[in-house]
């Protein structure tokens, strides 16, 4: 199943809107509309989605990575000292 980043960052935003306004909602009714306004606001709580444009994976133009040892690979080794 595919999860499309814009759909499901806005779907967050709004859920942790509402329960931000609903945890401990204030008395003044003033005050609970200022609040609702600024935590509404475009880019207040979420910014984002960060996206990264990356090509596609291709299998057949695939390379392998050879890292050297690290010099703690030098003074440690990995096999028992009776081989």
């Amino acid at each position: 199943m595919a999860i499309h980043p814009l759909e499901t960052t806005e779907k967050i935003r709004t859920t942790y809107i509402n329960y931000l306004k609903t945890i401990k909602p204030f008395q003044d009714e003033e005050l609970r509309k200022e609040f609702a306004q600024a935590i509404e606001a475009q880019d207040m709580l979420v910014k984002g989605p960060l996206l990264q444009i990356a090509l596609p994976y291709r299998k057949d133009k695939s390379c392998l990575l050879y890292t050297s040892p690290s010099p703690r690979d030098r003074t440690r080794s990995r096999m028992p000292s009776s081989a």
